[in-house]
């Protein structure tokens, strides 16, 4: 039997234990090697959830997790001429069961609800804005009126718009003009990525077809028509300096240009923002740029869209009446006028039944032509023309009498 030296055993026993010490001290001692330490768990961090789509909006899917409390909708109202105008904005909304805030601005000199100056009003106003807070859910907001002195008296008052910047109980607002009429809810964008603004563009201000520059030398020209704005006071004091140091030609449209177009958002017009003047529009020639459609309808072949009014109408979320020498919507139209301005008919294509969504009339008749863009057209007029009975209980007024067709655009028929 083999015999080990006693030397050899100590010095064996020595190097085991001495190993043993140095297991136990990196994995329960103070150890200071970052080598001995053992990893500390991370938290898991739960993903974020995905941005809700449209489509997610309207069948409810992923709503609950949304505070929509901090988004509003805004319309503001400088005269009572206007306040029906608003109060409809609010009834769509309603209707359409947008899910953020509905807010009311209006003039501070009428009082808040119930008090003296509140109940001088003319009983009809009173009656729409009370019925517009209990019957919409509108919360009513008295408010000072943004005046620019030697400004045309019509838009003296619309930078009162700009108000929207102002609302810092929001995250977000949403404020279209009230000459138009809603035809979807815009909540998804309230759910867009941070920016103090966030603007389609006036794409019927845009060349048509498009003009070459290089790079640097085209100007995206932002509708105001729609803004989705982050409320900051900073930037609101930017925008109240810039109406005090504005040029006479330069209204609420210009100076969101000024101040915030090189910061801005620019979203795509369409499925946002439609004039109702597009249906009077010639969009017949396949091979030419069409500043509405533009290319994102084009085939792989490279084939244009086809314009189709029923499309347009039921993608659309927000139409503005634009159609000068026609007034604007509350007015009756100049019936000399009405006929020259009415969209005309055109070769019909069929669309099939089943092709045809909910919401809006089908546009499709029979015979050989295609009338689509005139139904459309006067759909719209006499739908506002109805829900202005049935909302206010108002009847469409006589239209201001014309003097010069091209001045009276600026004061009647301005975008």
């Amino acid at each position: 039997m083999l015999r080990l030296k006693p030397i050899f055993i100590v010095f064996t026993t020595l190097i085991l234990g001495l190993l043993l010490y140095q297991g136990s001290w990196a994995y329960g001692g103070e150890d200071t090697n970052p080598r001995h330490r053992k990893v500390p768990k991370v938290k898991e961090i739960p993903p974020k959830p995905a941005p809700l789509s449209p489509a997610d909006l309207k069948t409810g899917k992923g709503t609950d997790v949304v505070d929509w409390g901090k988004f509003a909708y805004l319309q503001y109202v400088t005269a009572s001429e206007f306040l029906c105008c608003s109060i409809m904005i609010f009834q769509s909304l309603n209707r359409l069961k947008s899910k953020a805030d509905r807010v009311l601005m209006y003039p501070e000199a009428w009082g808040e609800v119930g008090d003296e100056r509140w109940m001088a009003l003319p009983e009809e106003d009173r009656k729409l804005m009370e019925k517009a807070k209990d019957k919409f859910k509108v919360k009513l907001r008295p408010v000072g009126i943004i005046h620019a002195a030697g400004a045309e008296q019509t838009w003296a008052d619309g930078y009162t718009k700009l108000l929207a910047f102002n609302q810092t109980d929001y995250d977000r607002t949403i404020l279209v003009d009230s000459d138009g009429t809603f035809l979807q809810n815009l909540d998804h964008l309230f759910l867009l990525p941070p920016t103090p603004l966030a603007i389609p563009r006036a794409y019927w201000l845009m060349p048509n077809p498009p003009e070459r520059h290089p790079v640097g030398g085209t100007k995206t020209i932002l509708s105001a028509q729609v803004l989705i704005a982050t409320p900051n006071e900073h930037v609101f004091a930017k925008l109240l300096e810039a109406v005090k140091t504005k040029g006479d030609g330069d209204y609420d449209m210009e100076i969101i240009n000024w101040v915030l177009g090189p910061e801005a958002m620019v979203l795509p017009h369409r499925g946002i923002n439609l004039l109702s003047g597009e249906f009077r529009q010639n969009h017949s020639n396949p091979d030419a740029y069409d500043r509405y459609l533009g290319l994102s309808g084009a085939t792989k072949a490279g084939v244009n869209e086809a314009w189709d009014a029923q499309k347009i109408l039921e993608e659309t979320s927000y139409v503005h009446f634009s159609d000068w020498p026609r007034p604007k919507p509350w007015y009756l139209p100049y019936a000399d006028k009405l006929a020259e301005l009415t969209p005309a008919c055109r070769p019909r294509i069929p669309k099939p039944e089943d092709e045809i969504s909910e919401g809006v009339p089908n546009l499709d008749a029979d015979g050989a032509e295609d009338c689509s863009d005139r139904k459309a057209w006067l759909w719209l007029y006499d739908d506002y023309r109805q829900r202005r009975k049935n909302v206010c209980g108002l009847d469409l007024i006589e239209p201001p009498k014309l003097h010069n067709v091209k001045r009276d655009e600026g004061r009647y028929g301005r975008w």
